[in-house]
């Protein structure tokens, strides 16, 4: 705390007069502010110890420790390191540039027996885009005076034209720590070498919208104009900060029947049908332990649409349950609905149009809650996605293999879980996903649309390596852009214990920047909107007037009401469509890289539509 206790620096100190203090007096808002926030760095410092032996106790470790095992082992065991030494005598590493110092040190460690070791690294400090993660540019000069190698600077491109380069390479010179800075020797000014030259390169385009809506179409209007022109869809790319600032636009493109590839990591609980799923057991598990206490949660549900029911017979009912204002002005108690849906004659005296439907959902609903006096948590899982409805109406849905994916990677990580502790019980697993939720901690999934030949959407992280005719870099916002790299440290770190400048956050989006624009082959079209979804004044990133000539133009374009009406209309108005339950484009995908083994053949001679089921939708199926 010693940083807070000696607060004579800037952040602590009034630099004017305001109305909180005078110029150089202490700044004690700050100074409390800061001082919670370093508190808790303290205290969980305190807690690192007892959380290791946890670790430990429990057969358990963090994913990212498993490298810092190794080193640990090659240090305490040279045995264990001589015999990888002699197994491993020439290394190349890709990527150099994305290594943390623990990937380093075990470089090092297997590279430490030979003075003169067989080591080939390939890096580039520029696209150093991983520093969240770990990664720091400071590899590559450490390894230049460990090892003293030969340098060879790749300086012949053949992928962007020259005017991409010679902007590029302006560009990332804003930054302020790079390898060509520390060695004045080394050139990396790059030059154009494709065996197919374009002819008058088109400099790149900047394009400012009124808002991020008419953003969405002049961006669709510029595919269309790339593809009106003999491009083809897969030769564009649309690349973006985060996935969110495109999804809208993807969804216009799917609706519209646009070829699309799309690719992102998802949270499977953040996903719609894993929620209604999550609030099924919640319900069951609340009523085992407290029968008639989940009433309003058993409202919620008898509205999945899954089951069938009428929500207007669900007003009829919950009007019927609800307590009752008496002559003397009190109120009756109501009646509990779990009872009511399993009473024809209650039903009928509360005047449902399809009591049946009720009766057949109450079944199934004591079934689970029986279920659970009997099972464990998994079987239990197990009962509710098979009898649900749920799995029937998925596969009905226009997103039914995404769907599936979610109640898959759910139950299989639910089995872990059961695998982890044995016979947990159902409120427990709940529990910690409640936990999860609360802590942030995803149960991740990739999601993959894609189709062959169809428009590349993808965050800037992703394009790397990549390469397009076409490059659309939208929504060029500096609050987009700038500040977002986020970190794997979920704590606030003083500056005497934190290496990160606001310098060196700076220089990291820089450099993200520059891997997008570098993607493109031919065209850059950058576009940002001049007035954020709120309808106040937006800022364009510092980069989009780094990257430009200072007398390069901004082209406003206006989008016309018309097609803003039916751009919006179709993004907010429009209904999934219901899908056959077979889907072909979903078996040609599946089918591209299928092996059929003795016992698939055998599913599909007994029953084709088992084999489809099983075999190309993965429906969740019971061990």
């Amino acid at each position: 705390m010693a940083y807070i206790e000696d607060p004579l620096t800037s952040p602590y100190v009034y630099k004017n007069n305001s109305t909180y203090g005078k110029k150089g007096e202490l700044n004690r808002r700050n100074i409390e502010k800061d001082k919670e926030k370093y508190i808790k760095v303290a205290e969980a410092a305190k807690e690192y110890r007892r959380y290791n032996e946890l670790l430990h106790n429990g057969d358990r470790y963090d994913f990212n420790d498993m490298i810092l095992f190794v080193i640990d082992a090659f240090e305490k065991n040279p045995n264990l390191l001589l015999d990888y030494q002699e197994r491993f005598q020439y290394i190349l590493v890709d990527e150099y540039q994305d290594t943390n110092g623990s990937q380093n040190t075990i470089l090092f460690q297997l590279s430490s027996y030979w003075e003169n070791p067989n080591l080939f690294i390939v890096g580039d400090d520029d696209q150093s885009i991983y520093r969240f993660q770990g990664a720091n540019m400071d590899s590559i000069e450490d390894f230049q005076k460990k090892f003293n190698p030969t340098v060879i600077v790749l300086k012949e491109n053949y992928r962007n034209t020259q005017v991409i380069l010679d902007m590029s390479y302006r560009f990332i010179q804003n930054n302020t720590d790079r390898l060509e800075d520390r060695n004045p020797l080394l050139n990396k000014k790059l030059i154009e070498k494709r065996p197919d030259p374009v002819i008058n390169p088109e400099p790149p385009k900047y394009v400012e919208f009124l808002n991020p809506i008419q953003q969405d179409i002049g961006v669709l209007n510029l595919v269309k104009t790339f593809v009106d022109q003999g491009s083809h869809y897969e030769d564009i790319a649309i690349i973006y900060r985060k996935h969110a600032n495109a999804k809208n636009l993807i969804k216009y493109f799917l609706q519209n029947n646009i070829p699309t590839n799309v690719s992102h990591r998802a949270n499977v609980l953040e996903e719609t049908i894993f929620i209604k799923l999550f609030q099924i057991l919640q319900y069951v598990s609340t009523e085992f332990r407290q029968p008639f206490s989940g009433d309003h949660v058993l409202f919620e549900i008898m509205h999945y649409e899954f089951f069938g029911i009428s929500a207007l017979d669900i007003a009829r009912l919950s009007v019927y349950c609800r307590p009752k204002r008496q002559d003397d002005n009190t109120y009756s108690d109501g009646y509990k609905m779990r009872l009511v849906i399993q009473d024809k004659s209650a039903l009928e005296a509360a005047q449902v149009k399809d009591a049946d439907a009720f009766l057949a959902f109450s079944t199934i609903i004591e079934g689970w809650i029986q279920t659970l006096s009997q099972s464990i948590s998994i079987s239990v899982i197990e009962n509710v996605i098979s009898t649900s409805g749920i799995i029937e109406y998925v596969l009905k849905s226009e997103e039914s293999a995404w769907q599936i994916q979610v109640i898959n990677t759910f139950l299989e990580w639910a089995k872990d879980e059961n695998m982890r502790r044995p016979h947990i019980p159902l409120d427990e697993l709940l529990h910690t996903i409640l936990l999860m939720q609360e802590s942030r901690i995803s149960i991740p999934i990739h999601r993959l649309i894609s189709y062959k030949k169809g428009v590349n959407f993808m965050s800037a992280h992703s394009s790397k390596g990549l390469e397009f005719k076409h490059v659309i870099i939208m929504d060029i916002r500096k609050r987009m852009w700038e500040g977002m790299q986020g970190s794997n440290i979920k704590f606030s770190l003083p500056p005497t214990i934190s290496a990160e400048s606001q310098q060196g956050e700076i220089d990291d989006d820089r450099r993200l920047f520059y891997v997008a624009v570098t993607r493109a082959k031919d065209t850059i079209h950058m576009t940002y909107p001049a007035f954020n979804e709120s309808e106040k004044e937006d800022i364009p990133s510092v980069f989009l007037h780094e990257f430009k000539h200072h007398d390069d133009l901004i082209s406003s374009i206006d989008i016309s009401n018309e097609e803003v009406v039916s751009y919006t209309s179709q993004i907010i108005l429009s209904q999934p469509d219901i899908s056959p339950i077979i889907n072909h484009d979903l078996i040609d995908q599946k089918l591209e890289n299928f092996r059929l083994s003795p016992s698939s053949l055998d599913k599909y001679l007994r029953c084709p539509l088992t084999f489809y089921f099983e075999q190309i939708v993965s429906v969740p199926m019971s061990d």
